[in-house]
């Protein structure tokens, strides 16, 4: 890094002051969350289950508006095309499951004591290799998922300042202040700067998206370019893999699905304070898909104004066209509003990987009898080297990450664990030898043909993945012995009696 032009992009016509500033707001915040904070295991992992509607909103809309929601969405529209609207539906349904799946796992961890996803199969399954074959499922895939995030924003900083601040720096800063925070105060403070990121994610694609019209003549004039210079961004293309109707169904369910599995949003689940918030929520998340007005009008007006296309990847195209056309104050704050989406889906995801090597292979398998004080503070050891270790991961990354490529196979992956969910939250004849062969099924089809792709298949591989594994499980179901203590629970947490149910 040049520290003579840094100085120079400083004093320039590219605020870097807002982009400070947008660093810093969030240790703030995390500092007035820390107040709040008590060092006992639920404080740090799951608010003491007490979090609010608003806040549990902010904190799961931000979380799920990640950086495939802001410059995926945007890069899309952009060289892609129309299937992305399919977003609308999938935000609805995620909205849905959030309230049908959300409300009784809330319901179980708040009656049983659950504090990560694994105390929900640990019960229910009584499996200990089901267990850590989910812990290992959710690990996996949140990686990538979390190292796509920090690179979306690491390069929209990058791009701000003109390469003066390599985007491996940005991406270190963003992995400096994210431990900061969450060291202070662990889901709490998470969730309070999901706030401010969350506010940032709706208006800035909102305002981004209307600026770019402006530059093309409007939002009439764009349309009416588009029809006559790229219809084929309007219509949805018949048999491509890549645009077309399997693609739009692959992603109206996979995307949801992942996300709503993601360790992530279960902690989410269980913070949640009443059994209101769950109901209102699909309303509310509904009704954030509004932002998506200013993704489908910077997408389309990106092809206006650059048809030719961009050198770099098309993830980038957003800050390309802010840093050509815009005024530096408001190219600025966009890119901090681009940031905060990739931030507020990192910050969870590091909050979430910890929970689950603390407490579900440190706590369990190591130190069963540690104090709460010893076990968060080991959470915090595992914040900081977790971070380190992903950071430098994706600084040695052979080749580019694709943002909506990578993070589908992520969220095809996480996608699988709705079937043993919803087998223990449904069918009595569920057991852990299907739930486990299911998922081992889907994880293998999903990762092969997404790499291999041998052949031809009718939808994406994600999809199929999921059906192969709810087959599996269900014949698993129909053939194989049950435990009578996962019959027992299954039958007496449906009806809402959660008593104690014990093997002889």
């Amino acid at each position: 890094m040049n520290f003579e032009s840094l100085e120079e992009l400083f004093y320039s016509n590219i605020p870097i002051p807002i982009i400070l500033i947008f660093t810093v707001i969030p240790l703030v915040i995390g500092s007035l969350a820390s107040q709040n904070s008590i060092s006992t295991i639920n404080d740090f992992f799951i608010y003491n289950r007490n979090m609010g509607t608003m806040v549990s909103f902010f904190t799961v809309y931000a979380t799920w508006w990640s950086s495939f929601a802001f410059l995926g969405s945007i890069s899309y529209f952009y060289s892609v095309g129309s299937v992305y609207w399919t977003a609308i539906g999938w935000n609805v349904l995620f909205g849905l499951l959030y309230l049908l799946f959300g409300a009784k796992i809330a319901q179980y961890g708040k009656e049983k004591g659950y504090l990560t996803p694994i105390s929900f199969f640990t019960d229910i399954y009584d499996s200990r290799k089901l267990s850590l074959l989910v812990t290992a499922i959710m690990i996996i895939f949140t990686i990538p998922y979390l190292q796509i995030q920090l690179y979306g924003g690491a390069i929209i900083i990058e791009i701000a300042t003109k390469g003066v601040i390599p985007w491996q720096i940005c991406a270190l800063m963003f992995y400096v202040v994210m431990i900061i925070y969450l060291w202070a105060g662990g889901l709490r403070a998470v969730a309070w700067t999901d706030i401010f990121y969350g506010l940032l994610i709706f208006l800035g694609l909102i305002a981004g998206g209307y600026f770019l019209v402006s530059k093309v003549g409007g939002v009439d004039i764009l349309f009416e370019d588009l029809i006559t210079k790229r219809p084929d961004l309007i219509l949805l293309p018949v048999g491509s893999d890549t645009a077309g109707v399997t693609m739009w169904i692959s992603m109206f369910l996979i995307i949801p699905i992942g996300v709503v599995m993601g360790p992530q949003i279960w902690l989410r689940m269980y913070a949640t304070k009443e059994a209101k918030t769950f109901y209102i929520m699909p309303l509310l998340l509904s009704l954030g898909t509004i932002a998506y007005v200013g993704s489908i009008l910077a997408g389309s007006a990106a092809a206006l104004l650059k048809p030719e296309g961009v050198q770099a990847s098309a993830d980038a195209i957003l800050p390309i066209l802010l840093v050509e056309f815009a005024p530096g104050w408001f190219m600025a704050l966009i890119m901090c509003c681009g940031a905060a989406a990739c931030l507020s889906t990192a910050n969870s995801g590091i909050h979430a990987v910890s929970a689950l090597l603390t407490l579900d292979i440190y706590k369990r398998y190591f130190r069963p009898k540690s104090s709460e004080k010893h076990i968060v503070f080991i959470a915090k050891l595992c914040i900081v080297v977790f971070s380190a270790a992903a950071y430098l991961a994706l600084v040695f990354a052979e080749s580019p990450i694709s943002i909506v490529d990578m993070g589908f196979i992520a969220l095809c992956g996480m996608s699988q664990l709705i079937v043993p969910v919803a087998g223990a939250l449904l069918w009595e004849k569920s057991n852990a030898q299907g739930a486990a062969a299911g998922l081992m099924a889907g994880v293998f089809f999903t990762l092969y043909f997404s790499f291999m792709k041998t052949i031809d298949l009718p939808l994406h591989s994600g999809v199929i993945a999921l059906m192969i594994n709810g087959i599996t499980f269900v014949i698993c179901g129909l053939l194989l012995p049950h435990n009578p203590v996962t019959v027992a629970k299954i039958t007496l947490y449906r009806k809402g009696n959660f008593q104690d149910v014990t093997s002889d």
